[in-house]
């Protein structure tokens, strides 16, 4: 966090004093490295950038990651098993192996095809080759296969036809993926000169084209035999005007491909007339900064089900606080002498070593009084920073913390609370609480568990 704030500050002084940032804010967010450390100590990452520490391997891998995140966790996958060392759940070491990456290699299937792949994107950034793989119908050695005949062609896709014309996908393959593969026609276009099929750039599977294109011709009502019912010029127009689809009766047109013996084409219908009005729109939740509660979890290493109310946690004293006394309290005070050795003492931060009693008096006006004991901090084994009021110390009533404590000293606490915004945990190292006889907090712990399940 300190590191985030003085960033921050940098890029604000930063900003002040320069012309041409002074209306710019840089946004500083926290991120997840898990990801970015696997990436640094794979091969990959040496193969990539051989020149570069580790440090700067990791930045890369974080700046990937906010740039598309699919496409990063694709790379790491598609690296053996390392996709398996990031944390998804906490009983996730009761599943067997083989099954959590068939498990996760399925969602990487139905993530990447749910946003798609763009092949030139690929052929560009060698990077981002790792996503074709996971498109369906394909796998490493037909993703690679593709990319390579394409590479040695002319480096591009211009249409999805060249899939089976160039790279030789046969017909079952071509309809398994074809959906799935996505051309950014705008530029293609300005790249050749050769007939661009716009419909190349959507989600709309290349045997339901001419369905498409019967809806642009009837969304703009043109007459089947009329000379600008050109169901190409149609489309176009209706993908600069998809406000015009609104009116189609798309349950009339599935009733009719159903008695031509389609079968119920209903969804898909629909499915279409949604790419017409966004082709490829990303359907993935935006970006939103990590919560208070998801900072503390990244930074301390440790979740809800791990760190929690109830939970037994082992600390070290670092040291005793106290609270400086107020005015008022010092009027009122009243030094105490001891009988037996003669000695004032006060009694606000106990101290018991005054030989006169001015000399009290000298201590509250040289601002030397510590003031009363409150609670004792602590540093925990996961580096969090535990408090323990000193009512909490011991079920006995406890004076002096310094009769019952010393810096460094090991205690057994209970966590009786979770500060996410301060990074804090009130604690209890009472002997009732730690027993729990009354199942005070054995309660709380298994209601947390059962959450876990639900």
């Amino acid at each position: 966090m300190r590191i985030k704030e003085d960033i921050e500050y940098i890029l604000s002084a930063e900003s002040q004093g320069s012309e041409v940032i002074d209306d710019y804010s840089s946004p500083v967010q926290l991120i997840d490295s898990e990801l970015a450390k696997i990436y640094a100590n794979s091969d990959r990452a040496r193969q990539d950038f051989p020149e570069y520490p580790l440090l700067l391997w990791q930045a890369i891998s974080l700046a990937r990651r906010m740039q598309d995140p699919l496409l990063e966790f694709c790379q790491v996958c598609a690296n053996g098993e390392d996709i398996l060392a990031l944390k998804y759940h906490p009983l996730q070491s009761m599943v067997p192996k083989t099954e959590f990456m068939q498990a996760l290699l399925l969602e990487f299937v139905n993530r990447v095809n749910e946003v798609g792949v763009d092949v030139n994107e690929c052929l560009e950034h060698p990077h981002k080759a790792f996503v074709l793989q996971f498109v369906c119908g394909l796998g490493p050695r037909k993703a690679s296969y593709i990319l390579k005949v394409l590479r040695e062609h002319d480096g591009m896709l211009e249409n999805r036809t060249k899939l089976v014309t160039v790279c030789r996908m046969g017909p079952k393959v071509f309809m398994n993926s074809a959906g799935f593969i996505k051309i950014n026609t705008f530029e293609i276009a300005e790249k050749t000169d050769g007939y661009v099929e716009v419909l190349d750039g959507s989600r709309v599977h290349p045997e339901t084209y001419e369905w498409a294109r019967k809806m642009a011709v009837d969304a703009l009502e043109y007459d089947d035999t009329s000379e600008d019912a050109n169901p190409a010029s149609a489309l176009e127009e209706i993908l600069e005007a998809p406000d015009r689809l609104k009116d189609l009766d798309l349950d009339a047109f599935a009733k009719e491909l159903q008695r031509q013996g389609y079968g119920n084409k209903n969804i898909t219908l629909y499915d279409i007339r949604a790419e017409l009005n966004h082709r490829y729109k990303d359907l993935r939740v935006p970006y939103r900064p990590p919560t208070k509660e998801e900072v503390f979890n990244m930074l301390t290493k440790e979740t809800p089900q791990t760190f929690n109310v109830g939970k037994l946690v082992m600390g070290r004293v670092i040291n005793i606080v106290y609270r400086r006394p107020k005015i008022d309290q010092l009027e009122q005070t009243n030094p105490v002498r001891n009988e037996g050795t003669g000695l004032w003492q006060c009694p606000l931060c106990l101290k018991n070593d005054f030989s006169e009693l001015s000399e009290v008096w000298t201590h509250y006006d040289t601002n030397q009084c510590r003031g009363q004991a409150v609670g004792i901090r602590v540093r925990l084994e996961n580096g969090i920073i535990g408090f323990i009021p000193i009512r909490f110390l011991s079920d006995k009533r406890v004076g002096n913390p310094e009769d019952r404590v010393s810096i460094g000293m090991p205690l057994y606490c209970r966590v009786l609370k979770v500060d996410t915004d301060r990074f804090t945990a009130e604690l209890s190292c009472r002997s009732s609480d730690l027993a729990d006889r009354e199942f005070q907090f054995r309660l709380a712990l298994n209601v947390f568990i059962k959450s876990i399940f639900a």
